[in-house]
C-alpha cells in the first residue's frame, strides 16, 4: 500500500512534489499499489520511488525521472 502522505503530495502537483523532494532527499517515495491511472506525471522526479504494483495505465510519463525506481 502506498504511503498516504507521499501520494497526497504527488497529487497536489509538481511544484509541491519538487519542494518535498528537495526537503527530503533521503526519503524514497513509496507509491506501491497507487492508483495513478491517467495522471500527468510529466516532469516529476520519481527517482528511487517504489512503484511496485502501481497502476500507471494512461499516465503521462514524458520526461519523468525514473532512475532507480522499483517496479517489481
Amino acid at each position: 500500500m502506498a504511503n498516504s502522505e507521499h501520494l497526497a503530495i504527488l497529487k497536489r502537483g509538481k511544484e509541491e512534489w519538487r519542494q518535498w523532494r528537495a526537503e527530503s532527499p533521503e526519503t524514497a517515495p513509496d507509491l506501491r499499489s497507487a492508483d495513478l491511472v491517467g495522471c500527468d506525471l510529466s516532469g516529476f522526479s520519481l527517482t528511487n520511488a517504489d512503484l511496485g504494483w502501481a497502476d500507471l495505465r494512461g499516465a503521462n510519463l514524458n520526461t519523468t525521472a525514473l532512475d532507480g525506481a522499483a517496479t517489481r
